[in-house]
């Protein structure tokens, strides 16, 4: 394998361990406009096949409308959608119970739904999601409030009210100016709009890697982070380690500096 795909692989890592939190924001002025606690589907192999949402790029915003799969009494959602033409664009809000969350979703993916809130059925904070059968199906947002919150939810849709949602990364790692270099791009790249287009190529590179954080130790303007990774290479698995020299100001990146030995890959 080239060595180029291994430094692309390679610079993506420090944007795990300092993605900014996943949100679920009410947008819209009043009474409900706030962050909310909840749970997301997060993707995983047999599990769900839904979006990364600390990526900022996955970001949805939306308004939120009641999924109906009877009558107005019967939002659990177990069947075909019975107002496919209110979903469609929309985040569709869902109660938990009866059937899997995945089926569910998929029940609102189907009806051109492009996220979906589930409502707990029980007291307390929202619970995290299994994907169980019909998880690999589901290809939109998923994410869970906590039944008090929900029910506030419903009573203002049913009042007539419009919610704006934004679910996801709505900060974005790096600072607007921020600064990255690596041995592929030893010149260095400056902005937050630049350093992201740099690391969606490289998930569309090679997106099979898998990244381990070794120790992370603090420094006066951030961290330095030591990561092992491994990279498939066809028949192949490419095992290397690296380090990471990161400044941080409030909750952004403003430098980052990536290095290992490159000599490895040759």
């Amino acid at each position: 394998m080239a060595m180029k795909p291994l430094f692309l692989i390679s610079t993506f890592l420090i944007a795990i361990p300092y993605r900014a939190q996943v949100a679920c924001d009410i947008l819209s002025a009043g009474p409900m406009q706030g962050s909310y606690a909840h749970t997301w589907a997060e993707p995983a192999s047999g599990s769900w096949d839904t979006p990364n949402m600390t990526y900022a790029s996955n970001r949805v915003i939306g308004d939120l409308v009641r999924a109906l799969s009877s009558g107005p009494a019967d939002s659990l959602c177990c069947a075909a959608l019975a107002n496919p033409a209110l979903v469609q664009g929309k985040v569709a809000v869902i109660h938990r119970g009866t059937c899997d969350y995945a089926l569910k979703a998929k029940h609102a993916q189907d009806a051109g739904a492009i996220a979906v809130v589930i409502i707990n059925n029980v007291q307390g904070p929202p619970v995290e999601m299994g994907g169980g059968p019909y998880g690999p199906q589901v290809h939109i947002p998923v994410f869970m409030i906590s039944a008090a919150d929900g029910d506030a939810w419903r009573e203002a849709l049913e009042a007539g009210a419009t919610l704006s949602v934004l679910l996801g990364n709505k900060d974005g790692y790096y600072a607007a100016d921020a600064y990255y270099q690596d041995p592929a791009r030893p010149a260095g790249l400056r902005g937050h709009d630049a350093i992201l287009r740099y690391f969606q190529k490289l998930l569309a590179v090679n997106p099979a890697w898998v990244w381990r954080r070794v120790e992370i130790l603090p420094t006066e303007k951030g961290c330095c982070l030591k990561w092992e990774a491994s990279v498939p290479t066809g028949s192949d698995t490419v095992c290397f380690t690296g380090l990471d020299i990161v400044e941080i100001v409030g909750n952004k990146i403003t430098r980052n500096e990536v290095y290992f030995d490159a000599s490895l890959m040759k």
